[in-house]
């Protein structure tokens, strides 16, 4: 396989488009950055032009290349949640034009990722670097289970509207997470179902009737 140096960039990115799959792209991808590592940094947007999968590979390859040898890789991407899981160091413009640089845990940590994205409808949850959307007021909510399906459960619920806590006296909605399905009890009545879509639309079906 031959590879174009970085610095057609345009040639490059042409030769992109022109491969078929996301697999032969990221193929391609590989020899152009093989090429660099040997005598220069990078800066691209090589991962724009991937699938989701492809793209956490080559985020990955470039983390090899940085490690096998005296590498900096300068990476633009909007694919935040993926730079904090994988950079070393991220450097943040914050709105007011200040910048912000660390460790991406560090960065989390002193607030950054929330001071520069949180929006009314957009929360950044910083255990988990990742953001969530509020979609409404539904009120609290408890989830009763352990391990994916509650964590599941409270996805739902979430997307539904509702805040979900670890305890109340005072919510009326309560879903237990079960191996066989779900079962929630609002304002002392029991529904169950076998899958998440069923809890979805009986959550929409609740606030209609509220």
């Amino acid at each position: 396989m031959t590879a174009t140096k970085p610095a057609s960039g345009l040639n490059t990115i042409r030769e992109f488009l022109r491969l078929e799959s996301a697999s032969g792209m990221l193929l391609f991808a590989a020899g152009v950055l093989a090429v660099v590592a040997a005598n220069s940094p990078l800066a691209g947007a090589y991962a724009a032009f991937l699938d989701v999968p492809s793209r956490v590979e080559l985020m990955g390859l470039l983390r090899q290349l940085t490690r096998a040898g005296r590498l900096a890789v300068v990476l633009s991407t909007h694919d935040l949640e993926l730079a904090l899981r994988t950079a070393d160091v991220v450097w943040l413009v914050m709105p007011g034009g200040e910048l912000m640089t660390g460790a991406p845990e560090d960065v989390v940590l002193a607030g950054g990722i929330g001071e520069a994205f949180e929006g009314r409808q957009l929360r950044f949850h910083p255990e988990e670097r990742n953001f969530r959307l509020l979609t409404g007021n539904g009120g609290e909510a408890v989830v009763r289970g352990s391990g994916l399906r509650a964590a599941l459960a409270q996805a739902v619920l979430e997307r539904e509207g509702y805040a979900v806590v670890p305890s109340s006296e005072t919510c009326t909605l309560c879903v237990h997470a079960r191996e066989s399905g779900w079962q929630a009890v609002f304002e002392n009545v029991e529904s169950e179902g076998a899958d998440f879509a069923s809890l979805a639309a009986f959550l929409r079906g609740r606030r209609r009737v509220s």
